[in-house]
C-alpha cells in the first residue's frame, strides 16, 4: 500500500533542526535519515529520530552495509553557517564501521536544503539534504506475480513481498521474492531473494541484497511507481551481486497493518482568546492485521493545541469504523499558532505527522461616525471628515480603506496629499483615523461609497451637495 506524500517545499524553518534526508551522491549511492537538535551557540547534535523512536541511520553502498548514526554526537556551525563536524557510523550490530567527516556545506536560507562536502573513508562523498515530507511514502505489500529477469535468468512467477523494517522504521524496509526461475537454461523450482532498502521522499530505492539462493549478495536499488490509472504501487529492483538481475512486479495486496489519517493537514482558522474550536481527527486501518497505537504532539508544538479525550488507537482491523481523536485549539495569545501530531502505529506502516495551525484572536472592525454627512460645499472648494476605525476584537486587524463609490467627487487623504487606498493594522481595542474629503465637481447633491476591510468589513455612505 501507498501512502500519499505531502510536500512541505513551500514551508520555511528557523534552524536547522528536524529530520533530513541526504542523498549520498557519486560513487557511494547511498542515503540518510537524520535528525538534528536545536543548535545553541553555534553547537547542535544528531537525535534519534522523533516519528520512529529510532536512531537516525541510512545505507552506504561503499561500506556495503546499513549503519546508525548514535544520538548525541556534537556537529558545529561556523559564523557563515556552515556544517562542520564528524560523525561515527556504526554498525546496528556492535562496533565502528566508519567516520563521516563533514568538511563544509551550510542550508538555504530558508532551512529546507542542505548541501554538505563529506569524506567517508579517502572517498569525498557530496550530501544533499532535504527535509522530510510531513507524511513519507510508505511501501509494503505482495506481489504474486512479479518478474524476475537478467541474462540467460527469467520468470514470470516470482513473488514479491515489502515490510517494513521493525529495526530502524520508516522509510527502510525488508523485500523478499520467491518462485521459481529459469536460471541459465535450467528450471530452479525455489529461487529467493533477500534484503533491504530505504525509500526515499521521490520514491527511489537504495539498499542491500543481502541473501539469495543463486545471485550472491550486493546492492539493491530502484524506484516505486503509482500509475494515475489507480493507486496499487509498482516496485522495481536492480539488484547487482555475482550477476545482475532485474525484480519488478505490482504490490497488489497488504501484508500488513496500514496507518491511514484524515485530514492530513487543518486550520483551525482565527478564534477568539474566550472560545475554543475542536476537530476530529479519523485513524483507520487500510492494510491486513490488527493496527493498534498512539498520537503524540511533536516538540516545538504550541500548547495552546491539546488533545480532549484520548489520543491512543486499538485494535482496529480493516474495514473498521476509524478511530475518532479530537484535538482543540485553545489559544491564549493573539498570533498564530502551529503544531505537529505523529500518528504511530505500534507495528505495521504508516507513521503519519498532522500538520495543525490556528490563529488566536479574532478582529473586529468599528467605525465612527457610521454615515459621511458633509457640510454643503461650493464647488472646488473642500469638506473633511475624519473616520475613526476601531478594532474591538482580541485580534490584530489588517485592512485598507478605499472609495468604492462616487470616486469623483469623493477621495481618501493621507498626508495631506489624495491616495486610492490606505493600508492598515490595528491591534485590538486601538484605533486608526482615516480622513474622507469631499471635492464637488458639479452643483449637485453627491452619494459615494467607502469601504474597510477586516475583520468583517464595513462601508459608510457619503453624502454632500455641491453649490
Amino acid at each position: 500500500m501507498l501512502g500519499a506524500p505531502s510536500a512541505r517545499a513551500q514551508e520555511t524553518f528557523d534552524s536547522i533542526a528536524g529530520v533530513w534526508w541526504f542523498k549520498l551522491a557519486g560513487k557511494d549511492a547511498g542515503a540518510m535519515l537524520l535528525e538534528f537538535s536545536e543548535p545553541a551557540a553555534g553547537s547542535f547534535t544528531v537525535e534519534d529520530v522523533e516519528f520512529t523512536g529510532e536512531p537516525s541511520f541510512g545505507f552506504s553502498r561503499n561500506l556495503e552495509a546499513f549503519f546508525e548514526v548514535d544520538a548525541g554526537q556534537v556537529l558545529q556551525l561556523d559564523s557563515k553557517r556552515n556544517v562542520t563536524g564528524t560523525l561515527e557510523l556504526t554498525d546496528p550490530n556492535g562496533g565502528v564501521l566508519a567516520d563521516l567527516v563533514i568538511e563544509k556545506g551550510k542550508p538555504n536560507k530558508a532551512f529546507t536544503k542542505l548541501k554538505l562536502k563529506t569524506t567517508l573513508g579517502s572517498q569525498v562523498v557530496k550530501l544533499t539534504g532535504s527535509r522530510v515530507p510531513a507524511t513519507f511514502p510508505v511501501l509494503t505489500g505482495i506481489g504474486p506475480d512479479g518478474k524476475l529477469s537478467g541474462k540467460k535468468v527469467k520468470s514470470n512467477a516470482f513473488e514479491l513481498q515489502v515490510l517494513t523494517d521493525g529495526e530502524h522504521g520508516l522509510p527502510a524496509y525488508q523485500f523478499l521474492g520467491s518462485g521459481p526461475a529459469k536460471i541459465d537454461g535450467v528450471e530452479e523450482p525455489a529461487v529467493s531473494i533477500d534484503g533491504r532498502v530505504m525509500l526515499a521522499p521521490d520514491k527511489k530505492i537504495f539498499g542491500l541484497l543481502d541473501a539469495s539462493s543463486d545471485f550472491g549478495t550486493g546492492s539493491a536499488s530502484g524506484k516505486l511507481s503509482v500509475p494515475e490509472s489507480g493507486v496499487t504501487p509498482k516496485l522495481k529492483l536492480k539488484l547487482v551481486a555475482d550477476r545482475k538481475v532485474n525484480a519488478k512486479g505490482k504490490l497488489s495486496d497488504p501484508t500488513e497493518p496500514v496507518l491511514s489519517v484524515t485530514p492530513t493537514t487543518f486550520d483551525f482558522g482565527a478564534v477568539k482568546l474566550d472560545a475554543q474550536k475542536q476537530q476530529v481527527f479519523t485513524v483507520e486501518n487500510v492494510g491486513v492485521g490488527t493496527l493498534s497505537g498512539i498520537a503524540v504532539f511533536q516538540a516545538g508544538s504550541s500548547p495552546e493545541f491539546s488533545f480532549t479525550g484520548g489520543a491512543t488507537f486499538l485494535d482496529l482491523e480493516n474495514g473498521d469504523p476509524g478511530a475518532e481523536i479530537e484535538i482543540e485549539f485553545d489559544p491564549a495569545t493573539a498570533g498564530v499558532k502551529t503544531a505537529e501530531v505523529l500518528f504511530s502505529p505500534d507495528v505495521g506502516a504508516g507513521a503519519r505527522i498532522v500538520q495543525l495551525t490556528g490563529t488566536g484572536g479574532v478582529p473586529e472592525i468599528s467605525i465612527d461616525p457610521e454615515i459621511g454627512e458633509f457640510d454643503d460645499t461650493t464647488v472646488g472648494q473642500s469638506d473633511n471628515i475624519t473616520f475613526t476605525v476601531t478594532n474591538i476584537g482580541d485580534g490584530p486587524l489588517t485592512g485598507t480603506a478605499r472609495i468604492t463609490a462616487g470616486g469623483a467627487d469623493f477621495t481618501l487623504i493621507a498626508a495631506g496629499a489624495p491616495v486610492v487606498s490606505i493600508p492598515y493594522t490595528i491591534a485590538p481595542l486601538d484605533t486608526r483615523l482615516i480622513i474622507v474629503r469631499f471635492t464637488p465637481t458639479t452643483a449637485a447633491d453627491k452619494v459615494g461609497v467607502v469601504t474597510f476591510t477586516g475583520g468583517g468589513d464595513v462601508t459608510a455612505t457619503l453624502t454632500g451637495t455641491g453649490l
